[in-house]
């Protein structure tokens, strides 16, 4: 590993128009289902976003280990992970 940063709240934006709305407030974006992440929605309709509190984002210098980290990881901590940055990471709950 070589950073992590934790929030107490995160958004998942669930409306593709809104992603657009809210860059400056980015923190990932998932390779799997192409989820956007953000650290604060504002102006944003409840039902177009989800909020997840005590999300640890974890950044690896390599993809292996980034799934290394992943499958040791117990399954209700999962949240994502992501290969669409500079670096691997992946968001999981604390």
């Amino acid at each position: 590993m070589t950073k992590n940063k934790i929030y107490k709240k995160l958004f998942w934006v669930t409306s593709d128009k809104v992603v657009e709305k809210l860059d400056d407030n980015f923190v990932m974006c998932g390779t799997e289902n192409w989820n956007f992440y953000f650290s604060k929605v504002r102006d944003v309709k409840k039902s177009d976003y989800e909020e997840m509190q005590n999300v640890e984002l974890v950044e690896f210098e390599s993809k292996k280990e980034m799934f290394n980290f992943w499958n040791l990881l117990d399954d209700n901590k999962k949240i994502d992970w992501s290969l669409e940055h500079q670096s691997p990471y992946i968001l999981k709950s604390i």
